[in-house]
C-alpha cells in the first residue's frame, strides 16, 4: 500500500511538473533574427608580440543591452518608425543571436509597412549606450541620433590597475528584407558591429644603463662618467589631452558629425604601471602586474579614449594635440673614488602620437574601432622636470582594427585549427609605390598574381597588313596590347615580379614614371589583382582572399565614353551602327541618338549640312542674308549671323566620342607649370549675354536672336532678340532662372601656366564648324552654357594657356588621342593659341574644347541620372 501511495505521490509531482511548464510557452507571434559579428574597414589581427585578450578581461566584446530603431525602405533622415531595447539576463558576446519578439501590427504597420509596400527595412544598433543618453533623445532620426553625445570615464580608478570598463558603446547599421508576412522569422540579419572606443597600448623597452660624461679625468686621464640604471619596477605611463566624449555619429570630434566641443581627459592621476608594490614602502616587492613582455619591451593594459582629430601643434578650446607622457625613475650608482654619491631621480619623456600610416582622412587622429600599439625605446635621461618632457618618437608603431586573434581562432575551424584573414582586400594607391598587405594565417601561404592592367589611350592600327600598333602579343609600353569586349583597349603585363612575400606580409612593390614629359610615363592607373591563400588550399577555398588594388600615377588620364547610344533603324533612313564614314552630307552624327545629350544655350541646333543650298539652318540663314555665302567672310553680316549661330551648334565630327580627365596630383621638380584654381573669384555676366558693337553695318549683334516668323532675318522691328542668355531649371531646384554664378578661367598671369587638379575634356560632339574658329566671345559663351551626357551647364569653361599646353604635351607623346589638333588655333583663358606656342594678342578666330572642373564639381556627385541627361539643366553654384 506504501508503495502504491509513493507511485501516486510521483505521478501527482509529475503531472503538477507538466502543468508549470505548460505555462511557459514560447512566443506565438512573429520574430526578427538577429546575430552581431565585429565590423572594420580595417579587418585585422594584431601578432602576437603586442596581442592583448580582447575577450573577458577587458569585456570589450560584451552586450549588455541594445537599443533597435527601424527605418523603412532605408529612410534613416526620418524618425524610427520603431525603437526596442532589448535587455540581456546575462552578459552577451559577439555572435550572439536575439530574438526579437513582434506583434503582427508592429510588423505590417512599423517595420514593414504594408501601405506602403516595404519589403526592406533598416535597422541601427546602439549597444550598452546609456539610458540616461536614449532617453533624452526627441528626434530619432539618425541626422539627429548622431549628434547625440555620451561621456565615459576611462580613467576611473580600478584596484586591479587595468582600468577595466564595465561595457563598450557601440553601433551598427543592417539592411533587413521581409521573408514573409505569415512566417514566423519575418527578417533575419547580421549586424556589424563597431566600437566608439579607440584602445591604445605601449610597449618601453631601455638600456641596461647610461653613461653621463661628468668632463672630468681621474689620475690615469681616463673619463669620469657617471652610471644611471633605469628602475623599471617604478615606471608609469599615461595620455594626455585625449577625448572621452562622442558623438553617436562616432566621427572624430572637430569633424562633421562629430563632436561640436570635445571634452578633454588625461591618466595622469591613474597612470598605467608596470609593477605593483607588494610589500610595504620600506621593504618594496615588485611584480611585474601585466605579466607580458617580449622582445625586451614591458607592455601595458590598455588605455582607451574616443576619437578624436588634430593639426600638429595646435591647441586651443576645441582642439588639442594628444601625446604620451612615460615617467621613469633612474638610479645613479655610487662611485665614491670619484665622488659620485649615489642618487635617484624621477626623468619624464614626452611621446609623440606618429601619423597614421594610412594617411588620407586618419591622419593625425584617433579612429573608432582602431588598436593603436607604439613601441618605445629609452637610451638617454630625460627631462627632470614635468613641464620640459623630452620628446621621443616610437621606434615602430602598429594601427590596427581592433579585433582579437584569439576570438577568430576560438570561432574557426576547431577540427584542424585553420584561420586566415587580411588587412584589406581593396587598396588606392595614390602616387605610392609600395603596399604591405598584411595577414594572420595559421598554416603557410602563397600568393597569385591574377592580372594587372592599364587602360592604353594610343591608336591601335585595325588592319594586320599595314604598320602600327596591333591588338595581341605585340609588347606595347612593357605590357601586351589587349581588347576587351566592349572595344575598350588596355596592357596587360606580368606583374610577378612586383611582388614579395616578407614576414607576415605580401608586398608590392610597383614604381612609377612620373614624368609627363617622356614618351613611357605611366598616363593611366594600374588595377592589380592579387590572391594569397593557404598553400595547401585551393583559391576558392575559404582560406583564400583576393585582394584588389589601384595604382594612380602622379599624372593620370581616365576615359569616359559618351553614353548617347547610336541610332540603328536603318527604315529611318539612317546609317546602321558603326557607320561613321563622314561623306560630303556630314551625316556622321546622324548614328547619335541625341547628339551626345549636348545642350548649348538651352537648345541644339544640329549642323549636319554644308553649301548656301542645302536645307540646313546654316543653309536657310545664309541665303536670306546672302546670296553668295562666304563663311570665312569675317567682315560680312553673314559671318556674324553664322557666328551667332556656330557657338550654338552641336555637331559630331567623327572619330572618338570620349572625354578624357586629366588628373594632375604632382609635378616633376622644375617644372613650368602649377596646380590651383585657376577660376574667377566672382561671377561673370558679360553685359547679360550682349555682344559688343561690331562692324557690321546693323548696328548692335545680339548672340541670343532668335527667329520669331521663321525668315531667316533678324527683324529689329519685330523684336528677333532676347538680352541674356537662355533660361534653365535649377539642377538643385528645379526653379527656372538665368545662369547667374558662372566662374570662368581669369585671363591673367597668374592662370597662364596653371592646372586645375582634375580636368574634363569635352567629347567632339562640341565639336566647331568654322575651319578657323568663331571669336573669343562666342568661345565664351558657348563653354558658359555648354552641357554633355549629364554633366550639367554653368560649369565648364575655357582651359588655361597652360592647360592646352600641358595636354598637348601629353597627347604628343602618342599615348592618347589629340584632344587639340596639331596646328590649329584654340581658345584658352588666356587668348587664342596653337599648340607649343605662346597666346596671340592678334589673332581674332580659333576653335575652342571646353573643360569641366572634375575635381571640384565631381564631390558634389550630382550628375545627372541616365534618364535625365536629354534635359537641360544650370548647375551654376555661388562659390
Amino acid at each position: 500500500m506504501r508503495r502504491f501511495l509513493s507511485y501516486c505521490l510521483l505521478v501527482f509531482l509529475l503531472a503538477a511538473c507538466t502543468r508549470e511548464e505548460d505555462l511557459v510557452k514560447e512566443w506565438a507571434g512573429p520574430v526578427i533574427e538577429l546575430r552581431f559579428c565585429e565590423e572594420g574597414d580595417f579587418a585585422t589581427k594584431a601578432d602576437d608580440v603586442y596581442q592583448q585578450s580582447g575577450e573577458n578581461p577587458y569585456r570589450e566584446n560584451d552586450l549588455k543591452w541594445v537599443d533597435f530603431f527601424f527605418y523603412p525602405d532605408g529612410d534613416i533622415h526620418s524618425p524610427a518608425t520603431y525603437h526596442i531595447r532589448k535587455d540581456l539576463d546575462q552578459t552577451t558576446r559577439f555572435n550572439a543571436t536575439f530574438r526579437l519578439e513582434l506583434t503582427t501590427n508592429q510588423v505590417n504597420n512599423l517595420i514593414f509597412p504594408v501601405h506602403k509596400d516595404t519589403e526592406n527595412t533598416t535597422v541601427l544598433a546602439l549597444a550598452n549606450v546609456p539610458d540616461a543618453v536614449i532617453s533624452s533623445i526627441d528626434d530619432t532620426s539618425y541626422d539627429s541620433l548622431k549628434q547625440v553625445t555620451a561621456q565615459t570615464d576611462f580613467a576611473a580608478y580600478s584596484s586591479s590597475y587595468n582600468h577595466r570598463q564595465s561595457s563598450f558603446m557601440m553601433s551598427g547599421f543592417a539592411n533587413l528584407t521581409l521573408a514573409g508576412r505569415t512566417q514566423k522569422v519575418v527578417a533575419q540579419g547580421i549586424v556589424p558591429l563597431s566600437r566608439y572606443a579607440c584602445k591604445l597600448t605601449v610597449g618601453i623597452k631601455t638600456d641596461d644603463h647610461v653613461e653621463i660624461d661628468t668632463g672630468r679625468r681621474d689620475d690615469g686621464d681616463i673619463p669620469v662618467v657617471e652610471v644611471w640604471r633605469p628602475c623599471l619596477e617604478e615606471m608609469k605611463v599615461y595620455t594626455v589631452d585625449v577625448v572621452n566624449n562622442v558623438a553617436l555619429g562616432g566621427n572624430p570630434s572637430c569633424t562633421e558629425g562629430g563632436v561640436a566641443t570635445p571634452s578633454f581627459f588625461d591618466y595622469k592621476n591613474n597612470p598605467m604601471l608596470f609593477f605593483e608594490n607588494v610589500g610595504t614602502d620600506a621593504s618594496p616587492v615588485y611584480e611585474q602586474i601585466f605579466d607580458q613582455s617580449s622582445g625586451g619591451y614591458y607592455n601595458t593594459y590598455p588605455m582607451y579614449m574616443y576619437p578624436q582629430q588634430w593639426v600638429d601643434g595646435v591647441s586651443d578650446g576645441n582642439q588639442r594635440e594628444p601625446y604620451i607622457k612615460l615617467v621613469l625613475p633612474w638610479e645613479r650608482e655610487e662611485d665614491l673614488p670619484h665622488s659620485i654619491k649615489h642618487a635617484k631621480k624621477e626623468f619624464y619623456y614626452k611621446i609623440l602620437i606618429p601619423k597614421d600610416s594610412r594617411a588620407g582622412d586618419y591622419s593625425n587622429s584617433f579612429v573608432r574601432n582602431n588598436w593603436y600599439h607604439y613601441n618605445i625605446e629609452v637610451g638617454m635621461l630625460g627631462a627632470d622636470t614635468d613641464d620640459a618632457a623630452i620628446a621621443v618618437n616610437p621606434i615602430d608603431f602598429y594601427i590596427y582594427y581592433w579585433q582579437d586573434k584569439n576570438m577568430v581562432i576560438k570561432h574557426a575551424n576547431i577540427g584542424n585549427a585553420r584561420y586566415f584573414s587580411v588587412d584589406n582586400q581593396h587598396y588606392v594607391l595614390n602616387n605610392q609605390t609600395q603596399l604591405d598587405i598584411r595577414f594572420t594565417t595559421s598554416h603557410p601561404v602563397s600568393y597569385i598574381v591574377n592580372s594587372a592592367t592599364r587602360p592604353y589611350y594610343g591608336s591601335v592600327e585595325t588592319d594586320p597588313a599595314k604598320s602600327g600598333v596591333h591588338v595581341g602579343d605585340e609588347v606595347v609600353e612593357g605590357g601586351f596590347l589587349r581588347e576587351d569586349s566592349e572595344g575598350h583597349y588596355y596592357i596587360e603585363y606580368d606583374a610577378s615580379g612586383w611582388f614579395s612575400m616578407e614576414g607576415g606580409a605580401v608586398k608590392l612593390n610597383h614604381p612609377l614614371n612620373n614624368n609627363y614629359t617622356t614618351s613611357d610615363f605611366d598616363y593611366s592607373p594600374y588595377y592589380i589583382s592579387v590572391t594569397i591563400k593557404h598553400t595547401d588550399q585551393s583559391i576558392n577555398s575559404d582560406y583564400s582572399k583576393t585582394i584588389d588594388i589601384v595604382q594612380y600615377p602622379a599624372v593620370y588620364i581616365t576615359e569616359e565614353e559618351n553614353s548617347d547610344p547610336r541610332v540603328v533603324d536603318p527604315s529611318q533612313g539612317l546609317p546602321i551602327a558603326g557607320d561613321e564614314v563622314e561623306n560630303a552630307s556630314g551625316a556622321v552624327w546622324r548614328n547619335f541618338a541625341h547628339n551626345g545629350y549636348v545642350f548649348i544655350d538651352g537648345q541644339r541646333i544640329w549642323r549636319h549640312k554644308t553649301g548656301k543650298n542645302d536645307d540646313g539652318e546654316y543653309g536657310t540663314i545664309a541665303k536670306h542674308l546672302n546670296s553668295s555665302w562666304k563663311p570665312n567672310d569675317n567682315n560680312g553680316t553673314v559671318r556674324l549671323q553664322l557666328e551667332w549661330l556656330q557657338w550654338r551648334t552641336v555637331h559630331f565630327s567623327g572619330g572618338n566620342r570620349n572625354r578624357y580627365t586629366i588628373t594632375v596630383s604632382v609635378l616633376p621638380e622644375g617644372s613650368q607649370f602649377v596646380i590651383g584654381d585657376p577660376r574667377t573669384t566672382t561671377p561673370e555676366t558679360w553685359n547679360n549675354g550682349r555682344e559688343a558693337k561690331s562692324t557690321a553695318s546693323d548696328s548692335y549683334l545680339y548672340y541670343n536672336w532668335y527667329d520669331s516668323d521663321g525668315d531667316g532675318v533678324r527683324d529689329t522691328e519685330d523684336n528677333e532678340y532676347v538680352t541674356d542668355f537662355r533660361p534653365g531649371p535649377d539642377l538643385r531646384t528645379g526653379e527656372v532662372r538665368n545662369l547667374t554664378n558662372y566662374y570662368p578661367a581669369e585671363d591673367s598671369d597668374r592662370t597662364r601656366y596653371m592646372l586645375a587638379p582634375a580636368l574634363r575634356v569635352s567629347s567632339r560632339f562640341g565639336g566647331v564648324e568654322f575651319y578657323n574658329g568663331f571669336t573669343k566671345q562666342s568661345a565664351l559663351f558657348k563653354c558658359a552654357t555648354y552641357q554633355e551626357d549629364g554633366y550639367p551647364a554653368g560649369r565648364w569653361r575655357l582651359p588655361t594657356a597652360a592647360e592646352i599646353d600641358f595636354i598637348t604635351t601629353l597627347t604628343a607623346k602618342g599615348n592618347f588621342v589629340k584632344l587639340f589638333g596639331s596646328g590649329g588655333w584654340y581658345w584658352s583663358a588666356n587668348g587664342a593659341m596653337k599648340a607649343g606656342s605662346n597666346p596671340s594678342t592678334t589673332q581674332t578666330y580659333a576653335l575652342v574644347r571646353c573643360v569641366y572642373d572634375a575635381w571640384y564639381w565631381d564631390a558634389y556627385n550630382d550628375r545627372l541620372a541616365p534618364e535625365d541627361r536629354d534635359t537641360y539643366f544650370l548647375g551654376d553654384f555661388a562659390r
